[in-house]
């Protein structure tokens, strides 16, 4: 999933203020985790309720999200 997919998704929830995937080594490759800060509270907490332990995206379908 591109960091472009993973904005695009999470932009459902809300307004996104910013948003940091954590790369490895400079390459570019991202390790499967990052930081989403909303403009509100309730984005973050729309983000949690419908985000969290679901497959968000389709083409991985056993693919499950932690959001914390």
């Amino acid at each position: 999933v591109t960091p472009r997919e993973i904005f695009v998704e999470f932009s459902k929830f809300g307004e996104i203020f910013s948003m940091k995937m954590k790369e490895i080594d400079n390459s570019y490759s991202h390790s499967g985790s990052g930081f989403i800060s909303y403009e509100n509270t309730d984005s973050v907490e729309n983000a949690i309720k419908k985000a969290n332990k679901t497959a968000l995206f389709s083409k991985f379908p056993n693919s499950f999200i932690s959001v914390e």
